[in-house]
C-alpha cells in the first residue's frame, strides 16, 4: 500500500514537474508517457528499500550509489526532453 501510494504521488510530482520546465522553456518536449513515469518512480522506490534493507552497505557507498544514480537519471532525462 505504501509503495503505490508512494508511486503515485511521485507520478504527479513529475508531471506536474514537466509541466512548470515547459512553461519556462517552452522549447523542451514535455510528452513523456504516464507509464515512464511510473517505471522512473518505481526505480526510486526499488533504490531506497535496497539501501534501506542492505546490512552490508557503508555510507559512502549510498552516497556514492546516490551520486551515480542521479547524475545517470538527469542525463537520460535531459535526453528525453531535448527537442
Amino acid at each position: 500500500f505504501f509503495r503505490e501510494n508512494f508511486i503515485e504521488e511521485q507520478v504527479a510530482i513529475s508531471k506536474e514537474y514537466i509541466d512548470q520546465m515547459q512553461k519556462v522553456y517552452p522549447q523542451i518536449q514535455t510528452k513523456v508517457s504516464s507509464l515512464f513515469f511510473r517505471i522512473s518512480s518505481s526505480t526510486w522506490v526499488t533504490i531506497i528499500g535496497e539501501i534501506v534493507s542492505s546490512t552490508e552497505i557503508c555510507k559512502e557507498e549510498v552516497k556514492q550509489v546516490l551520486s551515480e544514480y542521479i547524475r545517470y537519471n538527469t542525463a537520460g532525462w535531459r535526453e528525453l526532453i531535448n527537442p
